[in-house]
């Protein structure tokens, strides 16, 4: 007898961006519209900066919403980066207002409105003149209430900008002029202790709503600065990260997770050694890895590597190295000529180094995810008192290093069961399905 789905599917992915070929699909199976939704977001990221290669966009816009979901092709340009497949999918009309609710550990009492549109120009960074999309957006913020409990509105003009790798992501700004309008936006943010109190429920389209989880919403941890606290020094980071995706390859999900274990039990058997010779560190280097190098091998890094444990690692470096992790920098499914990315196996750190100005750590008690579980479960049945979105997406941010590693499947046991408990209220069942690119597999960090 074939099983049959439930009224709402949940899809749990790794890396953010992953979510997109998960929402195309849901308009073919049914969850939501092909065009004007409102995607509600709880994240401790905006991941509201634009897609910085529109002409691979603009390649794909040809396409309807409702068969985007037939060919990679079509998706990939949307899933540029883990912070710009929001505005991609708004770009494509599938989305039309973003509601942002940030935790509160963010410390920003915020409640903001934006409208404006995500549109393209051209980037003046670029020596070949390039496009890429660009937002131009009119903000109203709604202030703390003041002594006569009025709301007071501050309004701005219009600002159009883009975001480019050339400045280090940082904002480049342009004409209106110049942003030529694709798509509208209404672009909400509200904290989490704001968001039942000021955003009108009602104003949620039946069919047009879906939810979308990060599991940093309950935390961020600096994942580099994890490893040195582990016993990893950074120059071993460093050479490390340089040497090992040259000569490692992993090829399938199954290949990634075997060589994270060959790895880890190859410096376990190096640490336990009594000896260091350059022989002896080959053998035990082939006997647990020789079967995961790179077709096109020429050994260079091989012995750089063996040269490097023999002369470099101490005892405890390599017991640090025998007990930490080690995966691909992206998916197998990023991993492809049209976004410019390639093989990058290495330690399992993440994207945040020490003195990362661009995000705010913090790792929360479990006490204090089980409170944030509860608001989240109330802020879940205040959305579906008004309405009953069918898709809801959780990301791990495991392998771009934010949710803090120790806490993941904690974390997403009580995400998990916020909204179990606010599905059982409205009599609604759920499928929950398993992105076939997670690290580690469906347990997680184990």
């Amino acid at each position: 007898m074939e099983k049959k789905a439930g009224d709402v599917k949940i899809a749990i992915v790794d890396q953010h961006q992953e979510v997109i070929p998960h929402w195309y699909q849901a308009i073919k199976d049914g969850k939501i519209a092909s065009s004007t939704n409102t995607l509600i977001h709880f994240d401790g990221h905006s991941d509201m900066a634009t897609p910085e290669n529109y002409e691979i966009i603009e390649q794909t816009l040809m396409q309807p919403n409702e068969k985007r979901h037939k060919s990679k092709s079509y998706l990939l340009p949307l899933m540029q980066a883990n912070d710009r497949f929001i505005t991609s999918a708004v770009l494509t009309g599938l989305i039309d207002r973003v509601i942002w609710v940030q935790p509160d550990w963010l410390r920003k009492d915020t409640v903001e409105i934006q409208v404006g549109y995500i549109g393209e120009t051209t980037n003046v960074q670029d020596p070949e003149k390039s496009k890429t999309a660009c937002m131009c957006v009119k903000e109203i913020r709604k202030l703390k209430k003041q002594r006569e409990h009025k709301e007071t509105h501050r309004k701005e003009e219009l600002a159009c900008f883009y975001l480019t790798e050339a400045l280090h992501n940082q904002t480049q700004m342009v004409p209106q002029k110049s942003c030529h309008k694709v798509h509208p936006l209404k672009y909400f943010v509200f904290s989490e202790r704001n968001f039942m109190r000021y955003f009108r429920s009602r104003s949620l389209k039946p069919g047009h709503v879906f939810i979308d989880i990060d599991e940093d919403y309950f935390g961020v941890e600096g994942g580099v600065q994890k490893m040195i606290d582990g016993g990893i020094p950074m120059d071993v980071i460093y050479i490390t990260d340089e040497v090992i995706p040259q000569i490692y390859c992993p090829n399938s999900i199954m290949a990634e997770k075997g060589l994270n274990t060959a790895l880890q039990n190859m410096f376990h058997e190096l640490y336990l050694s009594d000896k260091r010779s350059e022989s002896l560190i080959e053998d035990v280097v082939m006997k647990h890895t020789k079967k995961y190098f790179c077709e096109k091998q020429d050994n260079t890094f091989v012995h750089l590597f063996i040269s490097y444990i023999q002369t470099q690692s101490t005892k405890q470096v390599l017991k640090a190295l025998s007990s930490t992790k080690y995966c691909l920098f992206n998916s197998l499914q990023l991993r492809d000529e049209l976004l410019g990315t390639k093989n990058d196996f290495a330690l399992c750190h993440g994207t945040i180094f020490p003195n990362d100005t661009l995000n705010k750590i913090y790792v929360d008690s479990k006490t204090g995810i089980e409170t944030r579980r509860d608001n989240l479960s109330k802020m879940l049945d205040f959305i579906y008192a008004s309405t009953q979105p069918r898709l809801i997406t959780i990301a791990r941010s495991l392998r771009d290093g934010y949710v803090p590693r120790e806490q993941q499947r904690f974390i997403e046991r009580n995400v998990r069961k916020a909204v179990d408990q606010t599905l059982r209220k409205v009599k609604m069942t759920s499928e929950t399905i398993f992105d076939e690119n997670l690290v580690f597999g469906e347990k997680g960090w184990v």
